[in-house]
């Protein structure tokens, strides 16, 4: 997974990302704080276990979409509806995120950095 692959997702779903971060805790997960709150998820180190590496790949095409190629089509649509996905997801506002965050700092040594992360994109208004 590359770390901005579920941001071009959800900008791609109409999303205005403030900040996003990928972590590399157990499973891997990563945050992005929107306007009306943050959404979160997990990605993994294969097409198996990571939603974005499972989409569709045009191996022609390293350079970016091409309007004429069906693969790069099916892979865009594809990547669309996973940000689509996230974006109907639950958002949670800056006590929810932290709490979750929170859940695991006895034993995922990465739970402390998410939180801190959180944390310094409070909201200062």
């Amino acid at each position: 997974m590359s770390d901005d692959s579920y941001a071009t997702a959800l900008t791609m779903a109409g999303a205005t990302i403030l900040a996003f971060k990928a972590f590399g805790s157990y499973q891997g997960e990563w945050w992005a704080k929107l306007a009306d709150g943050y959404v979160t998820g997990y990605y993994g180190s294969c097409s198996g276990c990571d939603e974005v590496e499972g989409l569709t790949t045009c191996y022609e095409h390293w350079d970016g979409h091409h309007e004429d190629c069906e693969a790069c089509q099916k892979h865009f649509a594809e990547l669309l509806a996973v940000g689509q996905r996230y974006m109907e997801d639950k958002r949670y506002t800056q006590e929810e995120a932290e709490a979750k965050a929170s859940k695991d700092l006895d034993w995922d040594m990465d739970a402390k950095e998410m939180v801190a992360w959180l944390i310094g994109n409070r909201s200062t208004s």
